[in-house]
C-alpha cells in the first residue's frame, strides 16, 4: 500500500498509475467475455450515440436482486474507519455494487485549490490505494461511472485533461466503464411457491448527476429525477422502447435525498392500442458521502446530520392478483417489493440489518449458499427477520 503524504497545491498533478498490472483491458475486450455480439453493437451503438451505457444483467441469485450503489467516496478525503466498515460488508456480502462517480479526490492543479489542499495523498497513491480497497470484491462490481472529481467526460473538473484518473482501475479488473451515464436492466425471475412464472425487468438510472449541490434536500431530489429522466428518454428514444425506470441513482449532492414519484403507465394490446394503465413508482436516491470533512450526509434511520451512508437495495417480485389489462391498476402485472437499509448505523458500525443481511448472503460456497436458499418448496425462511414483506 502507498503510504500517504500532505502535498501542496503545485506538487498535486493528475497522473495514470501506470504501474498498475491490472491495466490491460479496455471496454470492448470487457463486454466479449459476458455478452453475445449482437448485445454488444447495441451497447456500443448506444455509447457513440447518445454517451449513455447500457448493461442487462441475468439475476442468478434466486428471485431477489440485491446492489449497493456507490459514489462520493473521495477516496483520498474519506474516512479511514468507515471505508474499513463498508468494506468488510461488501467483500463478505453476495450483492451487486455499482459505482457511479467521484470515487477518487483526484486534487488536480488550477482545480478546487481548497480542496487540493484538503487531500492527504497525490492522485497516483490514490489510484494505487482504491486499487486495492477494489481488489477485494471487484467481482462484485458490475459496472461504473465517472464523477466530476475523477473523469473528464463528465467532468468540469479535469476537462482540461483529457485523461480519466479512474477508467483504467475499473477496466483492469473487467468492469465494465461507462464516464457519463449507466441504463441496468436487471432481468428478475419471478417465483410463486417454487415454480417460476414469469420474468419481469427492474431499471435503474445510474449517473453521478451535475451541477452545484443543493441546499435543500428536495432540490437534490428534484434534479437528481430531472437528470435520470432525461438519460432514459435518450435511451428509450435510442431504441425504440417505452422503459420507465424503478430507481434513479445519483449522486454529487452528498445527502441521501430520496423520494418516490408516482406515474401512471398506459397498457397497450399488440396493435398498441392503450387498454388500461397501472400506477408505476419511480424511487430517486442520492448517496451520501464519506468525506471525513465535508459531509452533509442524511441517515435515513436518524436524523442527525452525523453519520454518512450507504444503502443495501433487495428486490422481489410478487404477482398483482387483481391486474387487468383492461382497465385501471394500482399496480402493474408484476409488483416490485423492495427492501432498503443503512448500512451503518448511527455510530458508524455495521447496522444490525446489514450484518443479519451479510450473514444471509454469505460470500463463502456460493453454488451450495444457492441450493441450501432455494430447495424448499417455499422462501418463509429466507430473510425472515426483514420488514415489509421479504418473505416470498
Amino acid at each position: 500500500m502507498a503510504e500517504g503524504k500532505y502535498s501542496n497545491k503545485r506538487q498535486i498533478n493528475l497522473q495514470q498509475a501506470k504501474n498498475n498490472p491490472n491495466v490491460k483491458f479496455n471496454n470492448y475486450e470487457i463486454l466479449q467475455q459476458k455478452y453475445d455480439v449482437k448485445t454488444i453493437h447495441q451497447m456500443e451503438s448506444l455509447l457513440r450515440a447518445t454517451g449513455i451505457g447500457y448493461l442487462p444483467v441475468e439475476v442468478k441469485y434466486g428471485a431477489h436482486v440485491s446492489f449497493v450503489p456507490r459514489s462520493d467516496y473521495h477516496f483520498a478525503t474519506a474516512n479511514p474507519h468507515i471505508l474499513e466498515n463498508i468494506d468488510t460488508y461488501l467483500e463478505n456480502t453476495i450483492t451487486n455494487i455499482l459505482d457511479h462517480g467521484d470515487m477518487l479526490q483526484v486534487p488536480v492543479e488550477g482545480h478546487h485549490s481548497g480542496e487540493a489542499m484538503e487531500s492527504r495523498l497525490n492522485t497516483e497513491d490514490e489510484q494505487k490505494m482504491f486499487t486495492e480497497a477494489l481488489s477485494k470484491y471487484s467481482d462484485k462490481v458490475i459496472a461504473a461511472c465517472g464523477g466530476t472529481h475523477d473523469d473528464p467526460e463528465f467532468a468540469s473538473r479535469l476537462k482540461d485533461t483529457y485523461v480519466s484518473a479512474i477508467k483504467q482501475i475499473y477496466e483492469g479488473f473487467g468492469i465494465p466503464y461507462f464516464p457519463n451515464s449507466l441504463v441496468v436492466e436487471f432481468k428478475v425471475p419471478v417465483i410463486k411457491g417454487n415454480v417460476q412464472v414469469g420474468k419481469t425487468s427492474l431499471w435503474c438510472v445510474v449517473m453521478h448527476c451535475s451541477g452545484k449541490p443543493a441546499s435543500k434536500k428536495l432540490g437534490s431530489v428534484e434534479k437528481t429525477y430531472d437528470q435520470g429522466l432525461g438519460v432514459i428518454k435518450k435511451f428509450n428514444a435510442y431504441f425504440g422502447k417505452n422503459v420507465c425506470p424503478d430507481f434513479i441513482l445519483g449522486g454529487h449532492f452528498h445527502a441521501n435525498a430520496d423520494c418516490d414519484y408516482m406515474v401512471e403507465r398506459n397498457i397497450y394490446d399488440k396493435d398498441g392500442k392503450a387498454t388500461g394503465s397501472y400506477m408505476h413508482t419511480i424511487r430517486v436516491r442520492s448517496n451520501a458521502t464519506i468525506q471525513d470533512s465535508n459531509s452533509s450526509s442524511f441517515n435515513r434511520s436518524f436524523p442527525d446530520v452525523l453519520i454518512p451512508n450507504f444503502t443495501q437495495y433487495d428486490v422481489h417480485f410478487r404477482i398483482n392478483p387483481a391486474y387487468t389489462p383492461n382497465g385501471m391498476n394500482n399496480s402493474p402485472k408484476f409488483i416490485p417489493v423492495v427492501t432498503e437499509f443503512p448500512i451503518l448505523n448511527k455510530s458508524g458500525e455495521l447496522s444490525m440489518k446489514a450484518k443479519e443481511y451479510m450473514e444471509a448472503r454469505k460470500d463463502y460456497n456460493f453454488n451450495e449458499q444457492v441450493k441450501k436458499d432455494y430447495s424448499m418448496t417455499d422462501f418463509k425462511t429466507l430473510y425472515s427477520d426483514f420488514e415489509n414483506g421479504l418473505n416470498q
